[in-house]
């Protein structure tokens, strides 16, 4: 192999390397890119689904026999002035300890705290 065939040879790998070094690049600085718009537009702000789940935890966790428990929605949603719901109200189906279903109404204040919902207070009423 003659030198010009070996240098033309070194040229092109190191042109190729320098090409994958600047398509690695592109590759990362879309992925970060991307990562950062889901962030920005694509997380969900916490809804009503996410508050009634809360205020669901909350009932169970009070309940004898939380396995039995059927939470079986909420009849009126609270808003605040911003549209974040604030007071549910519903329906509550479970074991009582002498093993009789009951089925009774709730209220469940809940508040906003960053990206999830606190439950201020859950009261089942027996």
């Amino acid at each position: 192999m003659s030198d010009e065939t070996s240098n033309a040879q070194a040229a092109k790998r190191a042109k190729f390397r320098r090409d994958a070094k600047t398509a690695g690049v592109l590759v990362g600085a879309c992925a970060v890119a991307g990562t950062i718009l889901w962030a920005v537009n694509g997380a969900s702000k916490p809804d009503e689904e996410d508050a009634f789940r809360a205020c669901e935890a909350a009932l169970v966790a009070q309940m004898k026999n939380p396995d039995s428990a059927d939470v079986e929605g909420r009849f009126n949603v609270t808003y605040t002035n911003d549209g974040t719901p604030s007071k549910i109200t519903g329906k509550l189906s479970g074991e009582n300890s002498f093993g009789a279903t009951v089925t009774t109404d709730y209220v469940c204040k809940v508040a906003l705290s960053g990206d999830e919902f606190s439950v201020l207070y859950a009261q089942i009423n027996e």
